[in-house]
């Protein structure tokens, strides 16, 4: 199976991110980062159905995650 490859720079930031899930689930950088595409697309996708313009998620006490995602102006969906 053949795929597009695509070049991307990291954040110090989402580089550790990574690294933390391909030592959690074992999975490969090629099938982490395709899955995360995944998810950030289905998560606006549900926001967009709900008309929402503000996504948060919030973690636990000690900041392991904490998702905002805004719609800014002409539709984009910027992480914060």
């Amino acid at each position: 199976m053949t795929g597009d490859r695509l070049s991307v720079q990291l954040t110090p930031r989402s580089r550790a991110a990574l690294g933390a899930l391909e030592q959690r689930t074992g999975d490969s950088t090629t099938d982490t980062v395709n899955r995360a595409i995944q998810v950030y697309a289905a998560l606006t996708e549900q926001a967009d159905r709900a008309g929402v313009t503000t996504i948060e998620i919030p973690w636990d006490e000690a900041g392991a995650l904490h998702l905002k995602i805004s719609r800014r102006p002409f539709g984009r969906w910027l992480p914060w």
